[in-house]
C-alpha cells in the first residue's frame, strides 16, 4: 500500500527499499535539492545509478562500478548489487517498480507513453528472468504516481501505437496498460500509487500541466537503507 510521508510516498508492502519524492522536496534533477534530500533521508548520494531516460525502450544491468553515474541511452536498470540506489525522474510518466525476493535483483523503469509501446515493460521482466532467474510470478510490481486517464487526452497516433486507432475514448489510461502488459509477462502482484501528476498539483510536477523541467526522483535501492 503506497502511503504519503511528507514530502516522499513509500510502498509499505513492497519487498525493498523504494520511495518517490513529492514537489515539497524542490527539483530532484538538481544537485543540491538532490543532495538534501538524500540527507534527509539516510541516503547515501554517491551510491546511485540513474537512467539517461530517452522515451526508449533499452536496458541496463548495473554494479557498484556504475554508481554515481548516468547510464546513456537506457530507460531502466537493473541490479542484484546490495547497497546500489536505482534511480529516475519523472513529471507524469511511470516509474515501475520490480523486485524479486529470491534472486534479491531489482529494476526501476522510466515509462512514457512511447517506452510502453515500446514493450519496456516485459522487456524488464525478461531481463530479470535471463540475468537473475527472477520468475515473472514470483516478482513484486509497484507504479508510482503518473499521469491518470482523467488528464492524459491523445490524439490518433499514439492510439494507434496501442491498436486503438478509431477509439472514441480519447484518453489514454498508461496505468491500465502498464499493468496489462505485466500481467501478459507473467507477474501476478502489482500495486498501483494512484495519484495523478497532472492535477494533483500540490504533490507534483507535471510537463503535460506546466512543461516544466523540474522533476520527482523515483528510488529503490536493494538492501539496507
Amino acid at each position: 500500500m503506497w502511503i504519503l510521508e511528507n514530502d516522499l510516498w513509500r510502498d509499505t508492502d513492497f519487498l525493498f527499499y523504494n520511495l518517490v519524492s513529492t514537489r515539497a522536496s524542490g527539483n530532484l534533477r538538481e544537485p543540491a535539492a538532490r543532495a538534501v534530500f538524500c540527507r534527509r533521508h539516510a541516503i547515501d548520494g554517491s551510491s546511485i545509478v540513474s537512467a539517461e531516460q530517452v522515451h526508449g525502450d533499452r536496458i541496463a544491468v548495473v554494479d557498484r562500478r556504475n554508481q554515481g553515474q548516468t547510464i546513456a541511452g537506457v530507460d531502466a536498470l537493473v541490479t542484484q548489487e546490495n547497497g546500489l540506489y536505482l534511480s529516475i525522474f519523472t513529471a507524469d510518466c511511470l516509474a515501475v517498480f520490480l523486485a524479486d525476493t529470491a534472486s534479491r535483483a531489482v529494476a526501476l523503469v522510466h515509462a512514457g507513453w512511447r517506452g510502453l509501446a515500446g514493450g519496456i515493460i516485459g522487456k524488464a521482466v525478461a531481463v530479470l528472468a535471463r540475468e537473475f532467474g527472477a520468475a515473472p510470478k514470483d516478482l513484486c510490481v509497484a507504479i508510482g504516481p503518473h499521469i491518470q486517464k482523467c488528464c492524459f487526452g491523445v490524439g490518433d497516433d499514439v492510439k494507434a501505437a496501442f491498436g486503438l486507432a478509431g477509439s472514441a475514448d480519447s484518453h489514454l489510461d498508461l496505468g491500465g496498460i502498464c499493468r496489462e502488459q505485466l500481467q501478459q509477462a507473467g507477474v501476478l502482484a502489482v500495486s498501483a500509487n494512484g495519484h495523478c501528476t497532472c492535477h494533483e498539483d500540490r504533490l507534483c510536477f507535471s510537463y503535460r500541466r506546466d512543461a516544466t523541467s523540474n522533476r520527482l526522483m523515483a528510488l529503490i535501492g536493494n538492501g539496507p537503507n
